[in-house]
């Protein structure tokens, strides 16, 4: 993303992006007199909108990739972090949710383009950890995900509402209809409703 090679200060209001109402503009200018609106245009073509600080992106703002990707969200030292959006225009896809060091990271929801959508945790822009898979067709799986795949026990739950307990390793399915894991479930239930 090379350097910028120019700069246009815009102190006044920008119809695209706006600063969320709870970190309007005026209120990081009191707080710290360097952050400013800019554009900002690189070598390569795209460009950035919004919060700056020292010339490089702090606080919100949306990036514009060459390809027709585009970022709306936080940043930290050039990095995407904190809240934010990512729209990839080649598949339609979308992303929304957390970011750490430019990477997904933390609670998100990602739109695939067949209509699938995850909601869940990611690290290292995968899906790691807790989420939902609901799938295009009305059914879901819920359940643990590692670098992307199914990994763990989880439950399919089809459209007409039946679950089907499953063991999943590195993607693969290796048990369903666990009676081991409806038991742990049913157990874990009872112990909730336990005061």
């Amino acid at each position: 993303m090379g350097n910028f090679t120019s700069t246009h200060n815009h102190h006044s209001n920008l119809s695209s992006p706006k600063p969320p109402t709870h970190a309007t503009t005026n209120n990081l200018t009191r707080r710290n007199s360097n952050i400013n609106i800019e554009t900002l245009y690189y070598r390569n073509g795209e460009y950035y909108i919004g919060e700056t600080l020292q010339k490089s992106r702090n606080g919100f703002g949306t990036y514009y990739y060459i390809n027709g990707d585009k970022y709306e969200g936080y940043w930290q030292d050039n990095l995407k972090h904190g809240k934010g959006t990512f729209y990839y225009k080649q598949t339609g896809e979308m992303y929304e949710g957390n970011f750490l060091n430019n990477k997904k990271n933390g609670n998100g929801e990602f739109f695939y383009k067949n209509g699938d959508r995850y909601q869940g945790e990611f690290k290292e822009n995968r899906r790691n950890g807790k989420g939902i898979l609901y799938l295009n067709n009305g059914c879901k799986f819920i359940g643990k995900f590692k670098n992307d795949l199914k990994d763990g026990n989880g439950e399919f739950i089809n459209k007409n509402g039946e679950i089907q307990y499953e063991k999943w390793e590195n993607g693969k399915l290796v048990n369903k209809n666990n009676k081991e894991i409806e038991e742990e479930k049913k157990k874990n239930n009872n112990n909730n409703n336990i005061e």
